[in-house]
């Protein structure tokens, strides 16, 4: 879930004033809810995503195609930069993993709109 949304669930007081999800208090240490790990991510959008990886495949050759190239023009901090003008070179790794549910259990959300 996002910080934001952790932020409001931590903010949740039950009836006698008390914390409803008391591990998501934690500033930066391990946050927990119901004992479960809780991982902060902002690409998750309105989402909470519940997942149980014992019940996902992974599927991974173990290998990488690493490339490089001095004849590219890239980005950096909003600006332009040609590579071979300014003598330098780029290196790009890229590993394919996927991953599928083992059964239905294995992943659920739930949307804030």
């Amino acid at each position: 879930m996002t910080e934001t949304r952790i932020s409001e669930w931590a903010e949740l007081r039950n009836p006698l004033g008390a914390p409803e999800f008391p591990g998501l208090q934690a500033g930066f240490g391990q946050r927990t809810l119901d004992g479960l790990p809780v991982i902060e991510s902002e690409n998750v959008g309105n989402n909470v995503i519940l997942v149980k990886p014992s019940e996902l495949y992974l599927a991974d050759d173990g290998m990488a195609d690493v490339s490089y190239s001095d004849q590219a023009t890239v980005m950096i901090d909003s600006t332009a930069v040609n590579l071979w003008q300014q003598n330098k070179f780029a290196i790009r790794a890229e590993r394919y993993i996927t991953w599928t549910k083992r059964r239905a259990i294995a992943a659920a959300y739930i949307h804030y709109s």
